[in-house]
């Protein structure tokens, strides 16, 4: 366990946080759970040019499944994708997200925004005469 002002950093990962409590397999990092006001990181991902960053009040992350939750005030950023709610699942394997609203939300505050940008269209090649 590591608390105070932690700064976690492996490969293209780098995250932020109050309390750090990771574990390791053979292979290296098996699960990481880091808490904070707020947690943030931000990672290259594998064979793309691609950044995701986010924050929230708690992280957890199991690399052996490639998953990351990010538990209360949860924002994730993707490229031009831009996810909130209270909660929000991330798998890295599959690329799929899953966010969750505050349950009972009167509020707007509670409700699941996202913002998901349209892929790039691929170029067509031109017609043969």
């Amino acid at each position: 366990m590591y608390s105070g002002n932690v700064i976690l950093t492996q490969g293209t990962l780098l995250l932020r946080a109050d309390r750090v409590q990771a574990t390791q397999n053979a292979t290296g990092l098996d699960k990481l759970s880091a808490a904070g006001r707020p947690v943030t990181f931000r990672q290259k991902l594998d064979g793309s040019d691609d950044v995701i960053e986010g924050q929230s009040n708690r992280i957890e992350f199991d690399s052996v499944n490639n998953q990351l939750e990010l538990i209360g005030q949860a924002q994730l950023q993707r490229g031009g994708d831009q996810l909130r709610g209270a909660q929000i699942s991330y798998n890295a394997n599959t690329g799929f997200y899953k966010v969750v609203g505050q349950p009972n939300a009167t509020s707007p505050s509670g409700r699941v925004r996202a913002t998901i940008m349209p892929k790039p269209r691929a170029e067509q090649p031109a017609a043969q005469p």
